[in-house]
């Protein structure tokens, strides 16, 4: 296993602040959401992550982009980079950085879940034979994916795996374990593509996609739940993992 060497201090300059660890759980209706997954060049990869996670072999990177229409945040869109990982035994995803179109949305994310998302445009686009996405931020494109060809998929088709955000809290820098539960109404899968990555401007420069791996666009009743679990970004998950409360 390729347990991370990277920087505690890389971790904590881009780590937002949190305020109670006793978020309650929100509700997100139909939510449209596209994820890209690619293999990304492998040189080094163990410097990416904290000691906490281990990369996947082969490594992958995999961006979502999430439009909801309605709920308590009201309207917004949201991308993110993220890369796939272990905790310990379990399949993770590290947070890279996100954009967003909606200040409101974006600090209720960042307080209570430790997203820390820019502001920035985001955008989705279904037509009849691709779903496409960008992302722009200071009138420059950073992101630019598809799915393509989509044929469709049962609703417990697609897994969706934990998010390991890096976070300040009343305990110290962790990585919050954010667990999302996913009530599918509909998903579909097609050829993953894309056409733009600036991957300096989501927190890791050295990240290179090499290899398409799978496309996928759902749409979801989407619940951010409570927060469980956290650890200690400078230790493995099986000796720096800790209940929240």
């Amino acid at each position: 296993m390729l347990y991370g060497t990277g920087s505690i201090d890389g971790v904590a300059k881009r780590a937002p602040r949190v305020g109670s660890l006793d978020t309650e759980p929100l509700t997100l209706p139909g939510v449209e959401l596209l994820r890209v997954t690619f293999e990304i060049a492998r040189r080094d990869v163990e410097t990416f992550f904290p000691p906490a996670l281990q990369a996947t072999l082969p490594p992958l990177v995999t961006w979502s982009v999430y439009r909801c229409k309605q709920g308590p945040l009201g309207p917004f869109c949201l991308a993110e980079t993220q890369l796939n990982c272990r905790s310990g035994a379990r399949t993770r995803t590290y947070l890279l950085g996100g954009v967003i179109d909606s200040e409101k949305a974006g600090v209720a994310l960042s307080e209570r879940w430790g997203f820390d998302p820019r502001i920035g445009e985001v955008r989705i686009h279904q037509g009849f034979d691709r779903v496409d996405a960008t992302v722009v931020v200071e009138r420059r494109r950073i992101l630019e994916i598809s799915m393509r060809d989509p044929v469709p998929l049962g609703p417990t088709a697609i897994h969706f795996a934990p998010s390991m955000h890096p976070s300040n809290t009343s305990k110290g820098l962790r990585l919050l374990q954010v667990d999302t539960t996913f009530q599918v109404h509909r998903s579909e899968r097609g050829r993953a593509s894309v056409d733009c990555f600036s991957a300096d401007e989501w927190n890791e420069p050295r990240v290179r996609p090499t290899k398409s791996v799978a496309a996928t666009f759902s749409t979801a009743d989407l619940t951010l739940e409570k927060l469980r679990f956290m650890g200690r970004p400078e230790v493995n998950a099986f000796e720096g993992t800790e209940p929240v409360c």
